[in-house]
């Protein structure tokens, strides 16, 4: 009887039911906004190209801050940098030609993509005084700054960052003095303090601790979380399924390590921002970045980011490269192309993009796998992993039109088909996003990607290896501009008539008896929507 059901799921004659899980705090989606491998900002092609990623917030300048001069838009003179820390730019940075970066122009690239800004201070390389007058010439210049971070990774164990911070109490107070200084000139900032335990180092070890201890509570508003995951060699004999699950192994554990669980009593009025985030290729012959693999692999790590109720931010690494995080390509004669980074962060940030509420996605006890992971001594440990993964996005403000989004992924080589009619309300528009080539072949922009499309709550099929997002649509409205009128039936009609070229898009929004032919049942029953 046992292997007969299994004959029968594995058939996929049941539709796998999809339920509405428990909601949490909408976060906000986007990425780390490092550009000075270029073009930048200042290049309207490339901005327009990061606009269709629909990121709502951009980091300035990203981890770069440590090094970098406001004024110039660019890094600080290698004399004064070898000064105060000691050695010269790390990353050969230092060979990199000047790209003008300077706030006002991160400032107007982000009214074009109608992006918000986290800025990121420069404490370590510069006065408190220095940083306060590039701030004011900033807000002069028209440039709004509300969200804050004091600073990236502080707590690594790096010379420079140890010289001016020995210790993790030093770096708090210093931050209540910039909390303090910072406030009378942007008055209710909200302020990201670099957070994460660090045990390898006495200095980090109770990193967290010293925060709570020297820095007022109410002033300040949320921790920094990074978090890569460093893929080797050794992975590389992991099947598919287990590596793209490895995020539900490993990201617990450093969430406990750094001091980052939600349940945790001291950080319970605080929020935590994912500043940065990615898959770290560390093999040999880079054989996983910027494949679909990453790209799913990033689906599940952010996944995992949003099981902790606290994170507010989740901001991918990186908006640029070429250094195998970034989202797109920083090549003007390929377009700058997307990359793994890229889709998987345009998906979440564009089904997420103005909603208010979020809803983790559930799926039947019986749709998971165990797998077992081994440490660094050996030791097993068994992990719960899903089959599928998704979550659900929703504007509640909008009560008349109620808007309804959401992005599942399938990180198994198995077909499903699931309903979620106890999960969402309005008709939806599946768009279903597989690779054209193998899981580890590298993403070169759409011509890498192959897009399929479906309308519906019930019966949706869920591809292999896949990314899934869904909208609220109205069927029959084939321009997607929210009404049934005319121009609809005009178009329907050219279809039919091979009048005009029909999208794979246009097509499943047209079928509106879902028989997948277009005729004129189609357009009597749109016809009829539109007199009812």
């Amino acid at each position: 009887m046992k292997y007969l059901l299994y004959i029968l799921c594995s058939s996929f004659i049941f539709s796998v039911d999809v339920t509405l899980g428990d909601p949490r705090t909408f976060p906000e989606f986007g990425f780390n906004g490092n550009t000075v491998r270029g073009p930048s900002w200042i290049n309207s092609e490339f901005t327009d190209s990061v606009g269709t990623m629909n990121p709502h917030l951009l980091r300035y300048p990203g981890g770069l801050s440590t090094y970098w001069d406001w004024s110039t838009g660019w890094f600080l003179d290698f004399p004064t940098i070898d000064t105060l820390i000691i050695d010269s730019l790390p990353n050969n940075w230092s060979s990199l030609p000047y790209i003008d970066i300077r706030p006002i122009n991160f400032h107007n690239a982000c009214n074009t993509i109608d992006s918000d800004g986290l800025f990121v201070m420069n404490m370590v390389t510069t006065e408190l005084d220095t940083m306060l007058t590039w701030v004011e010439e900033a807000i002069n210049d028209g440039i709004i700054i509300s969200k804050i971070e004091l600073g990236s990774e502080i707590n690594h164990d790096n010379e420079y960052k140890i010289l001016k911070y020995p210790t993790a109490g030093d770096y708090a107070r210093d931050c209540q003095r910039y909390i303090d200084s910072l406030n009378m000139i942007i008055p209710n900032a909200n302020f990201t303090l670099v957070g994460g335990n660090r045990g390898d180092t006495e200095r980090a070890a109770h990193w967290n601790d010293s925060l709570y201890t020297f820095v007022d509570s109410e002033s300040f508003d949320a921790l920094a979380w990074h978090v890569y995951l460093y893929m080797k060699d050794e992975h590389a004999d992991f099947s598919n399924r287990k590596f793209l699950c490895y995020p539900y192994y490993d990201i617990p554990r450093i969430e406990e390590w750094r001091g980052f669980q939600d349940t945790i009593s001291q950080i319970q009025n605080h929020k935590i921002n994912v500043t940065e985030y990615n898959l770290f290729d560390k093999s040999t012959e880079k054989i996983y970045r910027n494949t679909w693999l990453h790209a799913l692999f990033l689906s599940a790590m952010t996944d995992n980011i949003l099981n902790n109720d606290l994170v507010h931010m989740v901001l991918a690494h990186n908006v640029g490269g070429p250094t195998g995080f970034d989202a797109i390509s920083n090549d003007q004669l390929i377009n700058f192309e997307k990359h793994a980074t890229g889709f998987t962060g345009m998906l979440y940030n564009m089904v997420s993009r103005n909603m208010t509420e979020s809803f983790k996605l559930d799926f039947p006890s019986t749709f998971y796998d165990t797998i077992e992971y081994a440490n660094s001594n050996n030791i097993i440990k068994e992990v719960n992993c899903p089959r599928i993964f998704g979550w659900k996005f929703s504007d509640n403000q909008n009560f008349q039109n109620q808007k309804e989004s959401g992005i599942l992924t399938n990180v198994t080589d198995s077909s499903y088909s699931i309903t979620v009619e106890n999960a969402f309300n309005s008709d939806l528009l599946w768009t279903h996003w597989t690779a054209v080539d193998t899981l580890r072949a590298y993403i070169n922009g759409y011509d890498s990607i192959e897009r399929n499309y479906q309308i519906g709550k019930t019966d949706i099929s869920i591809p292999p290896f896949s990314l899934n997002t869904c909208i609220t649509v109205i069927i029959g409205d084939i321009n997607q501009d929210n009404v049934l009128n005319v121009i609809d039936v005009v178009m329907v009609v050219n279809f039919i008539l091979n009048e005009n070229t029909i999208s794979n898009k246009q097509f499943a929004i047209s079928d509106m008896n879902n028989d997948n032919t277009l005729n004129v049942i189609d357009v009597v029953q749109l016809v009829d929507l539109i007199l009812y």
